[in-house]
């Protein structure tokens, strides 16, 4: 998941703001929603739901430079493990 979401901001960055970049947001988004679903994480939970769609919102902008699914994914999952193991 992890790597899906690096590979998602790879293409982002290499599309730059055009309306590539955007259609490679549109797919990230249902996809890892649907993923961490099926992975028993409610991405809309109030402690990640902000994350989430903060996410969403910035990489319509001239910020999609940033890694920020990558950095959402990574968290989640972070903390997901670290509530597992305790």
């Amino acid at each position: 998941m992890i790597g899906m979401a690096v590979l998602f901001d790879s293409i982002d960055l290499f599309l730059g703001l055009g309306l590539f970049g955007f259609v490679a947001n549109m797919v990230a988004t249902p996809l890892f929603g649907i993923w961490f679903s099926h992975n028993d994480v409610s991405i809309m939970h109030p402690d990640r739901a902000l994350k989430f769609l903060g996410t969403i919102v910035l990489e319509t902008t001239p910020l999609s430079g940033v890694p920020l699914w990558s950095y959402t994914v990574y968290t989640t999952v972070k903390n997901e493990w670290r509530s597992v193991a305790v």
